[in-house]
């Protein structure tokens, strides 16, 4: 590590001695955020600002007589229905007294109460905390991990840059009043301080953010997120789709919101705001200038320079990966009015113009004849949020100038207080587009989609929980990798059994049935074949005391297509996590044993990782993966993290593919993190 960072973190160290005591991480923050991982086979979701985010609740509980819908929605353990039953409690009866009253709402069981309590509180609604502007936090990280392996990217010096990937970050909170957010990280092959990146980091970002001045709710200066109705059109950030939290297919969006990940995609760059006009409307205009990663192409005859396709990955190791860098400007301007008519009623209109500086234009296939191609679009649209008593009634509706339409609707029902029932239908124009979509669907775009979806939650008490879900679905035009049009369906269910405080038992299984070309030949029109994929899970967990805990997983998968022979997949794996009386030292592990006979047959489990930050591992193939967490606080405002994580597979000299291929038979990682608060 360059000698300039160790000086650094000493400056911080001598900066210890002035620091505020913290209230310390509880495990059960740990526990929801892992099980919000656990939710999804996606291995490329970052979780990382919603980890942020449900720590800093932690560390500052939200008021309940205060907090926007928006806010107590970000907790994921309330639905839109227990949220307007809280407003509606408050508007009759005034300010909560005490947590204990919300046992006298009908929708708030003894389960949702115990996951609650630790990131509320009950106070004045006029109290906003303790920090004040001359008395904010302060939050310091540093982390630093590597591949111990070397691939061939290196080996060969295709890469420009070492094997060290460093994140850092500082961040100050004044209560609801300023932050400031200040970030660069470094990927695995890119330079730092020598040759293109003279000036440290290959990525930064910097925001500052003001709120509640007056009519004045948020101003965000500098890199911003966007989250407006059910995501249709524009939903940058975390936002969850079907999981095992069956009714989190609702959305309320919070607007303007800081960009705080370690991903170099998906934000806004320039001003944003949210203005209170009247008490009942308000407006979030927002603007954004910035340079996108892109796949450029000079045209010979016409000298025209146009755009293949976006870059996303955020790495810049290779000559072609710094050729693309930044390498397409784009223009964005736009904005959103939320308008409440009625007490029960909200109205939601948001539209945006974006501009690029090159044309887009994807290489042409049968598939993606109706993708967006140009310089520019215009995206509109209306949502609507509608609460009658036990029902809740939502939906949004866009369109694209010169394209295609989109919309959701749906509906959440309380069905007793212990059973939550939602049903959503969606319908996008295979000519419908929208860069920063994000709402629910299979595919990973919100376009030639059409689907009806219903999940249900049902607490039977405090020991027993039942998650299930059915999502019918079809596209109506070709797909990458399918060429006809095709459809499918899923299923899933979940129970959930916690005997005790200290035993907690969950079985769950989905099923998926997909269609999709039966080969990769190059022909002009391939087959389709249906595929169907099983997949079974157990996982349980036992505290045996307040300082040692153990658990297991077993996961089972089941692929076929109708045509090949079956393939089969399975993993078994044993957590170990203890803890000193101080609980200053702590120590979590995992092993696993997995066998799969291809990549259809894939296994994916989250894995804990140091703070703020998240690991998921994808089984495939015969072999064992180990990972072990150890985490050290000498002292309250300064905190250590380590950890080591390894794929060791059998039979097989070579890992990987291209400049990532590994020699030998294993694939390891170190990473280390300091935390100093003051």
């Amino acid at each position: 590590m360059n000698s300039k960072w160790f000086s650094l973190v000493l400056i911080f160290l001598l900066l210890a001695k002035f620091a505020i005591a913290q209230k310390e991480i509880d495990p059960v923050v740990e526990n929801i955020i892992e099980a919000i991982a656990s939710s999804t086979d996606n291995e490329d979701l970052d979780i990382s600002d919603l980890t942020q985010q449900l720590y800093a609740y932690y560390h500052h509980p939200l008021n309940l007589n205060s907090a926007s819908v928006s806010e107590l929605e970000s907790l994921y353990l309330l639905n839109d229905l227990q949220i307007e039953a809280l407003k509606k409690h408050i508007e009759q009866f005034g300010p909560l007294i005490d947590f204990a009253e919300l046992q006298t709402i009908s929708l708030f069981d003894k389960t949702t109460l115990l996951k609650l309590k630790p990131f509320v509180r009950v106070s004045d609604p006029s109290s906003h905390g303790k920090l004040t502007l001359s008395n904010g936090e302060n939050e310091f990280i540093i982390r630093v991990s590597q591949n111990l392996e070397l691939s061939r990217g290196f080996k060969e010096h295709i890469y420009a840059g070492d094997r060290l990937r460093i994140y850092s970050r500082y961040t100050y909170n004044s209560s609801d009043k300023v932050s400031l957010t200040l970030l660069g990280e470094k990927d695995p092959g890119e330079q730092f301080l020598q040759g293109n990146q003279k000036y440290g980091f290959d990525f930064y970002s910097a925001s500052l953010s003001f709120r509640n001045w007056g009519k004045l709710k948020q101003l965000i200066i500098g890199d911003y997120c966007l989250q407006f109705g059910q995501g249709l059109i524009m939903w940058t950030g975390y936002g969850i789709g079907k999981s095992a939290l069956v009714n989190s297919m609702v959305r309320n969006g919070i607007g303007p919101k800081t960009f705080r990940s370690t991903t170099e995609n998906g934000y806004f760059r320039g001003l944003s705001g949210n203005f209170l006009l009247t008490k009942r409307i308000s407006l979030s205009p927002f603007v954004s200038y910035r340079n996108l990663d892109a796949n450029v192409i000079a045209n010979d005859s016409t000298s025209e320079i146009t755009v293949s396709a976006l870059q996303t990955t955020g790495f810049h190791r290779s000559a072609t990966e710094i050729t693309d860098k930044q390498s397409l400007k784009e223009f964005l301007y736009g904005g959103n009015l939320l308008i409440e008519p009625l007490k029960r009623l909200k109205l939601s209109l948001t539209a945006y113009h974006q501009q690029f500086d090159k044309l887009l234009e994807k290489n042409p296939e049968l598939y993606n004849q109706f993708d967006f191609k140009g310089r520019s679009q215009t995206v509109y649209s209306i949502a609507y949020q509608l609460s009658l008593n036990r029902f809740y009634f939502f939906g949004e509706e866009s369109k694209v100038v010169d394209g295609g339409m989109g919309f959701i609707t749906g509906m959440m029902m309380s069905v007793t207080p212990k059973a939550t029932l939602t049903i959503v239908h969606r319908h996008f124009d295979k000519n419908f587009h929208s860069f920063y979509s994000q709402a629910i669907g299979e595919a990973s775009t919100n376009t030639n989609e059409q689907g009806f979806y219903s999940g249900i939650t049902v607490n039977f008490s405090p020991k027993i929980t039942i998650n299930c879900f059915a999502d019918v679905f079809k596209f109506p035009w070709l797909r990458y990798r399918v060429d006809a049009p095709s459809k499918g369906n899923e299923f899933f269910g979940m129970l959930t059994y916690s005997p005790s405080k200290k035993l907690n038992m969950d079985v769950r299984f989905m099923r998926q049935q997909k269609e999709i070309n039966l080969s990769n030949e190059e022909v002009t029109i391939r087959p389709i074949a249906e595929t169907i994929k099983n997949n079974y899970r157990f996982t349980s967990s036992y505290s045996l005391n307040e300082y040692i805990a153990i658990g297991n997983r077993i996961d089972l998968v089941n692929y076929s297509n109708g045509i090949a022979k079956p393939e089969t997949g399975m993993a078994l794996s044993v957590n170990f996590a203890i803890q000193n009386r101080s609980k200053r030292l702590g120590l979590d592990s995992r092993f696993t044993l997995f066998d799969t006979d291809s990549y259809n047959a894939r296994i994916y489990a989250a894995e804990k990782d140091v703070l703020y930050a998240y690991s998921y591992a994808m089984y495939q193939d015969t072999g064992t993966r180990f990972y072990i967490n150890i985490k050290a606080v000498p002292l309250k405002p300064l905190s250590f993290w380590m950890r080591y994580s390894v794929y060791s597979y059998r039979n097989k000299d070579e890992l990987g593919s291209g400049y990532d291929v590994i020699k030998g038979s294993q694939k390891s990682e170190v990473k280390v993190q300091i935390r100093l608060t003051f």
